[in-house]
């Protein structure tokens, strides 16, 4: 595996304002940013990440991966302000094989992700799928004020999805999540806002019904952003002059002030 920063912690730990960016490998998981954590609270944000490349015939990219699998002490994680894009994995057949966030971990784990912009233009080999954010349902995870697009071209068994669970379980989805964009391209069976392996919605109208009384203040559209290029200072900014739903479409959320 390649990792741009891996970091395991048992105390708080920020990381922060990092660019990550040019890592390329030929096959395992290539990971931006890779952290388990063990107790506590820790924050992880205004972080930059893309030009992460896996070149392998079954190799996954995750512009960021969270997850605790070996304890069960409480804790949460911060995951906010981030900017990841230009992901890709252009060999490789499978199911999630280029995640902009993916969260593991066990119940003991909260992850609050807030203001996060994610885009990805990926294809691949035979059978390939990916997802804007990637979420197992062991953990609670409270999804606020995020861009989440995903243009990539699925291909035979794989899809283009915007939010993904690993069940059908939303108890750990938490209620207090909304004001987010998700975007998968123009709807269809491959073309998805949200799924979990069982259901598959292909509209925001059939997402929101699913998870009813989180994103109710959720939109979806194709935004404009000023740069999609990682080395541009504009880099995943929307363009203030077209009118977007989410031009103030976030809201305000106690502790975070930029």
């Amino acid at each position: 595996d390649l990792n741009g920063i891996f970091a395991d912690f048992s105390t708080a730990l920020n990381i922060n304002s990092n660019t990550i960016q040019a890592l390329v490998t030929g096959g395992g998981t290539a990971y931006g940013i890779q952290s388990h954590f063990f107790s506590g609270t820790a924050s992880v944000y205004k972080n930059k990440i893309y030009g992460i490349a896996n070149n392998g015939a079954s190799g996954v990219v995750n512009g960021m991966n969270f997850g605790n699998a070996t304890s069960t002490a409480t804790n949460t994680l911060n995951i906010y302000n981030n900017l990841i894009g230009d992901l890709s994995a252009p060999s490789s057949s499978g199911n999630n094989q280029v995640n902009g966030i993916s969260l593991t971990g066990i119940a003991a784990n909260t992850y609050n992700v807030y203001y996060n912009s994610v885009y990805l233009n990926a294809a691949g080999g035979a059978n390939f799928g990916t997802a804007a954010l990637l979420a197992n349902t062991t953990p609670t995870v409270n999804l606020r004020n995020n861009l989440l697009v995903n243009l990539s071209t699925p291909s035979g068994t794989g899809r283009t999805t915007a939010y993904q669970r690993s069940s059908t379980t939303l108890s750990t989805y938490s209620l207090n999540s909304n004001n987010n964009l998700f975007y998968a391209g123009t709807p269809g069976a491959t073309n998805l806002i949200y799924y979990d392996g069982t259901n598959a919605d292909q509209t925001l109208a059939a997402f929101k019904a699913r998870v009813s009384l989180r994103d109710v203040s959720s939109v979806t559209e194709n935004p404009t952003f000023l740069s999609t290029t990682g080395s541009n200072a504009n880099f995943l900014h929307i363009d203030a002059s077209v009118p977007t739903q989410v031009e103030s479409g976030a809201n305000n959320i106690s502790g975070y002030t930029d």
